[in-house]
């Protein structure tokens, strides 16, 4: 996979753990520890519980010099009320949807959040769609759109 990287800086993982109570998972610290944030172009992950593909877009970095709109402590303060806790917005979507990771308990994984409804099975009782268990699986689960 081709990735648009986006900071060259060291990630540091404390301050998000504390400020968002969250335990990053190995395989996610890790992509992290390699990329610290990354655009990605041209690939879909299927949402089995819509029969939808949706673009993946970003994946958040920690560097907090980027825009705003990059990086995993803005958007996480942003919906903080809105998320369950010990979970963390880590990317979005093309179509404005996010990427939320859920490390441990029984809903453990990652989900596509559709906060806005662009799906009409959406509604305030259900927006939160399985992706995948783990963070490497969702990565394995990704395929290029062309």
């Amino acid at each position: 996979m081709e990735f648009n990287v986006l900071s060259a800086k060291t990630a540091v993982f404390n301050k998000i753990e504390d400020d968002f109570s969250f335990c990053f998972p190995e395989d996610y610290k890790s992509f992290l520890s390699k990329y610290n944030g990354v655009n990605m172009e041209d690939y879909l992950v299927k949402v089995k519980e819509l029969d939808e593909d949706v673009m993946p877009n970003n994946l958040f970095s920690t560097d907090d010099a980027l825009s705003r709109a990059l990086t995993l402590a803005y958007w996480n303060r942003e919906y903080e009320e809105d998320i369950p806790e010990h979970s963390l917005l880590i990317g979005d979507f093309q179509d404005g949807g996010f990427l939320l990771l859920m490390p441990e308990g029984e809903n453990r994984g990652l989900y596509y959040y559709d906060h806005a409804y662009v799906f009409e099975q959406s509604d305030d009782d259900c927006n939160t769609y399985f992706l995948a268990e783990t963070f490497s699986d969702f990565l394995n689960c990704m395929k290029t759109a062309r």
